[in-house]
């Protein structure tokens, strides 16, 4: 199985939000492939010019869409409070995931668009992506796993005044 590159990108750099992105990370880790955690938002500019300077397979972007000039090749999971917040969908393609709060009323051509489960935590067992068998050999399946069941949680390490 070929080694790929995520980067993950926060929607601010609130310590919660770093924290569920490197709790996927290290998931994904775990499979052997590589990953990138910013710690802040990117521009759109600045998220081009990374991806033309290093060779990222996948890119997890919470609260942001896709750039124009963004190569094909590079494929986005973008988690959205509101899809009518994403601009400009058409730099999405087929192999792309659009997770949004809200129910999806629009046809959006071949758009894979997931309502999320924020309240995932609530569960007894919260899946991680070790759990999800069918991650182990096909790269594709990552894309088809519903991933707002996935690491909705904080580690227990970080309660109330206690450090890490």
């Amino acid at each position: 199985m070929k080694n790929s590159t995520f980067l993950f990108i926060p929607k601010s750099n609130n310590f919660k939000d770093i924290i569920n992105l490197n709790d996927i990370s290290n998931e994904i880790k775990k499979k052997g492939h590589n990953c990138i955690n910013l710690t802040a938002p990117i521009s759109d500019e600045n998220l081009i010019f990374l991806l033309n300077e290093e060779k990222i397979d996948f890119v997890f972007r919470v609260n942001g869409g896709k750039p124009e000039k963004v190569k094909k090749n590079v494929k986005f999971i973008c988690w959205v409070a509101d899809i009518d917040n994403l601009l400009d969908l058409s730099n999405f393609n087929e192999d792309d995931v659009i997770y949004t709060l809200k129910k999806n009323t629009k046809e959006i051509k071949k758009l894979k668009i997931f309502q999320m489960l924020p309240a995932a935590s609530s569960f007894k067992k919260v899946q991680t992506l070790s759990d999800v068998k069918n991650l182990i050999y096909n790269l594709k399946s990552y894309q088809n796993v519903d991933i707002s069941f996935i690491s909705n949680f904080t580690r227990s390490a970080i309660r109330g005044s206690s450090g890490i």
